[in-house]
């Protein structure tokens, strides 16, 4: 059954920290935070049934030599105000599930849908968005400061999003 775990960052994990995550569940925070966080070398894997509802800030975040491995499908119901997805400080958001779907359940808003930053890669080649009617407002991507954005030559409109995406000071997108 669907749990919801409101509050600040509601999954941190620091530190070297290696764990895996699996539903079903739906993680959400209500006035700050990420819903999940991995920051200072830690290690997140997300295997399996795993809904990102809305989130006050990011719904994944990778900072200062972190990784988070995205394994399975999974499902956003909620907007997240700042980005789906931010890697930061050499860290990584990849997918290692080979071909995956990610199922939109509700119109969704947010700055960016992926945000790489100070040398982050975000690499999410072999993704098909099914939004399902659904829109969702905010700028595809941002690659910027020596950043990485692959999407397996997905092209410009690969992530969802109505506004076009961008990079700056060295960012690229593949």
């Amino acid at each position: 059954f669907p749990v919801t775990i409101p509050r600040a960052t509601a999954l941190g994990f620091f530190c070297n920290a290696q764990v895996q995550i699996q539903g079903p569940f739906t993680i959400t925070t209500t006035t700050s935070g990420d819903c999940i966080v991995a920051n200072l070398g830690a290690r997140v894997e997300l295997l399996d049934q795993i809904t990102f509802g809305a989130c006050a800030a990011d719904h994944m975040t990778a900072s200062n030599m972190s990784t988070i491995l995205i394994d399975n499908d999974y499902t956003v119901s909620g907007s997240a105000a700042i980005a789906h997805r931010l890697a930061q400080a050499n860290s990584l958001i990849s997918n290692q599930g080979g071909s995956i779907t990610v199922t939109i359940t509700a119109d969704l808003a947010m700055t960016y849908w992926t945000l790489a930053g100070n040398m982050g890669q975000i690499s999410m080649p072999s993704v098909t968005y099914s939004l399902g009617g659904h829109t969702v407002t905010g700028k595809r991507y941002e690659a910027d400061n020596l950043s990485l954005i692959y999407s397996g030559g997905g092209g410009a409109n690969y992530f969802p999003g109505d506004a076009a995406g961008s990079t700056s000071v060295g960012g690229q997108y593949a």
